[in-house]
């Protein structure tokens, strides 16, 4: 079976943008994200319904250029009551409809040999976010409009704001902006690199970047649809001053993202809870930790004080403790 990975409009949906005549309103009634997979390309052109549709998403307002339209589907393990058990993302689905038609499904998404995995909702807890582009080939006559609200989808401004706010409260933690230029890809077996299904890579060099930090890529939307043509690797590596990304085929373009960068302590795992961390000594260039010392005393919320120091004594003491110990042994 041939690795899937792409989107189309289904031939349901070209006929039904087809069929509009000028001034008609094509309307977005809902997204879907689901588990399955098509058997073929022909297969996924002639759905009308996902494979084995899980749960409802959103979408971003849509965006037209010229004509088309370009959106962004996303789907939130917060959303329709927090998910109770989490499943493998692997398609999804745009449906459409107009004053004289039918619901239709116009747009298929799938992730073919590479699903991505949603955890079920913890409140207290991110939700798990998962983004996939949208571009729809319309009549620059047609109007389009969605039926929803788009409430669960945040902008990059957003996004940049949300890790912001995470990071005050997780220890270790960083947030940069990066870009990852379209000429910094080679292929990897260029650089002695093993043969993946992901030949192509770039890095991204930063001086905050350590091989010690957990990196999590946010790619801003309208870089989105770049990223999913050249099949962007979910996985990053973090080297000492600078990240890797891999991909399948050679992006288009330049891709901006927004880069948490935590270590891998999890800022704030409970004591013994297996973390490979370890504080670095203090420096006078680097922030660690100390051992402290005799005479300061440390109270239990963490205030730290000097204890009383004896004075050493002075020339005229010593003087005066020597002869009087010599007077004494003479007597």
């Amino acid at each position: 079976m041939p690795d899937l990975y792409g989107f189309t409009p289904t031939n349901a949906g070209r006929g039904l943008i087809a069929s509009l005549l000028a001034g008609e309103t094509l309307t977005i009634t809902r997204a879907m994200v689901g588990s399955g997979k098509p058997d073929s390309l022909e297969a996924m052109a002639a759905l009308t319904d996902l494979v084995a549709p899980v749960a409802q998403a959103t979408s971003t307002t849509p965006v037209r250029t010229e004509d088309a339209i370009s959106l962004t589907v996303e789907y939130r393990s917060d959303m329709n009551g927090g998910l109770q058990e989490g499943f493998a993302i692997n398609e999804y689905g745009l449906f459409a409809k107009t004053d004289e038609s039918a619901e239709t499904l116009i747009f298929y998404g799938c992730l073919g040999d590479h699903p991505q995995w949603v955890y079920p909702y913890s409140p207290g807890v991110a939700p798990d976010v998962r983004d996939y582009p949208v571009k729809i080939q319309i009549s620059s006559e047609v109007n389009v409009q969605i039926d929803y609200h788009a409430d669960a989808f945040i902008t990059a401004e957003e996004a940049a704001a949300l890790l912001e706010s995470m990071v005050q409260n997780a220890a270790g933690a960083d947030i940069l902006e990066i870009t990852v230029p379209a000429d910094a890809w080679a292929l990897a077996d260029a650089e002695g690199e093993e043969e993946t299904d992901f030949p192509y890579c770039a890095e991204v060099a930063a001086d905050a970047i350590r091989a010690s930090h957990y990196p999590v890529v946010t790619i801003h939307p309208d870089a989105l649809d770049t990223a999913f043509r050249a099949g962007l690797c979910p996985a990053v590596q973090a080297e000492d001053g600078a990240l890797r990304f891999w991909a399948r085929r050679w992006p288009a373009g330049d891709l901006a993202a927004t880069v948490l960068l935590q270590s891998r302590s999890g800022g704030g795992a409970a004591a013994g809870g297996g973390s490979d961390y370890v504080l670095p000594p203090a420096t006078q260039t680097t922030l660690g930790g100390v051992m402290v010392g005799e005479n300061i005393h440390v109270t239990d919320d963490g205030k730290i004080s000097v204890e009383d120091i004896p004075e050493p004594a002075t020339d005229e003491e010593i003087r005066d403790i020597v002869s009087g110990s010599f007077a004494s042994d003479a007597e």
